[in-house]
């Protein structure tokens, strides 16, 4: 499995939103599902999750990504990977939310396929991700945005088949590739307003 699909999000959701094979989806008992269907709003992320490794904690927006700067610009592009990579690990899109312009498509897609997820009481088992290295795109963007940062980002193998699935993968290689995310600086602070494919 690949960490983006041909729509630019990520291929996993892809997955989770059909619900079919690849690997990577576990169904929680429907108590799980309940709670998650009648939870109210939540003020801080998720700290719960089955795909959370020992000592997990959730990403910290730190104090060198609130500056409005080229070398925050990438900090931040680095948080929002970290963001993602723990909504994938607890189905939860609060972070990604906190974070992302009204106008992000991919952003939407990220929140809608986490919810999605949550509300069925399925989990992704492997698939995190971790920024491998991040660059300040040059020149003229495609996107409208102060600024641009690509990333190659490292994917784990999936390690769990999905509830319908026979067989748990068995592919223990991680993928590596890259994604372009562009942000606006907005009422103090960085928006995503796009993430794209390379």
């Amino acid at each position: 499995m690949r960490w983006r699909g041909r729509t630019g999000l990520l291929a996993v959701f892809v997955l989770l939103t059909a619900c079919s094979g690849g690997g990577a989806v576990t169904q929680e008992s429907s108590a799980g599902h309940s709670a998650a269907a009648t939870s109210p709003r939540p003020t801080n992320p998720a700290t719960g999750g089955l795909n959370l490794r020992p000592g997990d904690k959730p990403p910290v927006l730190t104090a060198g990504a609130k500056i409005h700067t080229a070398a925050s610009a990438k900090a931040f592009a680095t948080y929002f990977v970290q963001a993602v990579d723990w909504g994938l690990a607890t189905t939860d899109p609060y972070l990604i939310s906190a974070i992302s312009a009204p106008s992000c498509r991919a952003c939407a897609g990220y929140i809608q396929s986490l919810t999605a997820m949550r509300t069925r009481g399925d989990s992704v088992r492997g698939a995190r991700i971790q920024v491998v290295s991040a660059t300040v795109m040059r020149g003229a963007l495609p996107v409208k945005a102060d600024y641009g940062v690509e990333l190659l980002i490292r994917e784990d193998a999936p390690v769990a088949a999905s509830a319908g699935s026979a067989a748990p993968s068995t592919d223990t290689r991680a993928n590596q590739d890259y994604a372009r995310v562009y942000l606006n600086w907005t009422a103090g602070g960085w928006r995503v307003v796009e993430e794209t494919e390379r």
